[in-house]
């Protein structure tokens, strides 16, 4: 196998991995937002609160989305590297060395 070929193994499991991470923590967020909601409404807490921890909530959305945007751009970086490494690099030939 090749470098390159290697490189995007690993770098596609590390793709999912990040994805599996961020799909997770989506979900957990978004129980605890509910839970939280839920336990507001109980206690009586008036609408300006809600209000911004809605705007909170919406800037902590999107920070999390441009991280997962980022770290998916910096993989990429590495795998064009990789890919780019490759191609500079002399491929081997089996059959110009000599057999013993």
């Amino acid at each position: 196998m090749k470098t390159a070929s290697i490189a995007k193994v690993v770098i596609d499991l590390q793709k999912q991995s990040l994805d599996n991470f961020f799909d997770a923590w989506i979900i957990s967020q978004d129980l605890a937002e509910k839970t939280a909601r839920v336990w507001a409404k109980q206690m009586g807490i008036n609408e300006k609160v809600h209000e911004f921890s809605d705007r909170w909530r919406t800037v902590i959305d999107q920070e999390r989305d441009d991280t997962r945007k980022r770290l998916h751009e910096g993989l990429k970086s590495m795998e064009n590297y990789f890919i780019g490494l490759e191609q500079k690099m002399p491929s081997e030939n089996l059959s110009n060395h000599p057999t013993e």
